[in-house]
């Protein structure tokens, strides 16, 4: 009987633990993404907005590893 109660509250931290490095990643993914659009707004001179081949890989593989992140942490809570 103890040793379950232990083991649900070590898991339990752990998964609070999970919660905040996950909100800590996404914030700076986002604030990477948010420096990487910034840079583009200054190269373009007017109107539309303009990416190159470059830009457009480099957003892919950030939505590419916040998406592997969120996934991994669903399929986490949802196999416990």
């Amino acid at each position: 009987m103890l040793l379950s109660l232990v083991y649900r509250l070590v898991r339990r931290l752990f998964g609070l633990l999970a919660v905040l490095v996950r909100s800590d990643l996404s914030r700076d993914i986002e604030l990477l993404v948010l420096r990487h659009e910034n840079q583009v707004l200054r190269r373009q001179l007017s109107g539309r907005l303009r990416w190159d081949h470059a830009d457009r890989v480099w957003l892919a593989a950030q939505q590419a590893r916040n998406l592997a992140v969120d996934l991994g942490d669903h399929l986490a809570r949802c196999g416990s």
